[in-house]
């Protein structure tokens, strides 16, 4: 393992102790799940199990999709929602968040999340997402911000997505997966789909993990 991926872990453990209540308690998550964690400053949620907890120290804490410095949106698209972490996040910004994850237990720890939160401006739609065609409506002219992290299915989302559909996006984030050669493929076509559709790509690298980047697109 790498000296950077030991400091980054260290690190990451010294953030979960300061900010997660009753962390102590995360070891239970392998035999009794879910169970509740309030994390300073943003709020509670119920994780399932450890890699919860991961992902919430990364979103909320490390500001991984490097999205603190947002001001206010109109509606916002998270793909990938899993526990609800980006899209209660989010919600306080936003007007509209559309929330999509069809994962039976993602999908019930999403919506007590929500619950929990008492938020109200957050739409789930329990579908597997395919294309953007199939959420984004004809009527509506622009969407603030697209979230999208959904472990290398990013790549046939945006790809099968018609190009007057990607222009209705302002903004793009998310997560790039290159798990093996069709992935390094649909990446360089996404990266010319987007470059055609107006956006300016930008990358940067996951602090761990040297087959998965971050990623920001804008037009």
């Amino acid at each position: 393992m790498k000296i950077k991926a030991i400091k980054y872990y260290l690190s990451s453990i010294n953030t979960i102790i300061h900010c997660f209540s009753r962390w102590y308690t995360i070891p239970l998550l392998i035999f009794i799940h879910p169970l509740p964690f309030a994390i300073k400053n943003k709020g509670a949620y119920y994780a399932d199990n450890l890699m919860d907890i991961w992902t919430l120290k990364e979103v909320l804490l490390d500001d991984c999709y490097k999205i603190n410095k947002c001001k206010k949106l109109s509606t916002v698209i998270d793909i990938g929602a899993s526990i609800g972490d980006f899209s209660l996040f989010v919600s306080s910004i936003a007007e509209r968040v559309i929330s999509c994850e069809f994962d039976k237990n993602r999908l019930h720890l999403l919506k007590n999340n929500i619950l929990r939160a008492k938020v109200k401006n957050i739409i789930i739609i329990p579908n597997k997402i395919t294309t953007l065609d199939s959420i984004l409506k004809n009527g509506e002219h622009s969407y603030d911000l697209l979230k999208i992290d959904c472990e290398g299915s990013e790549y046939p989302i945006l790809l099968n997505s018609r190009m007057s559909t990607l222009k209705k996006i302002n903004r793009m984030i998310g997560e790039l997966h290159f798990f093996n050669e069709k992935m390094k493929a649909d990446y360089i076509c996404l990266k010319k789909k987007l470059k055609d559709a107006g956006f300016t790509l930008l990358t940067w690298g996951n602090p761990v993990h040297n087959s998965i980047c971050y990623f920001s697109a804008t037009r």
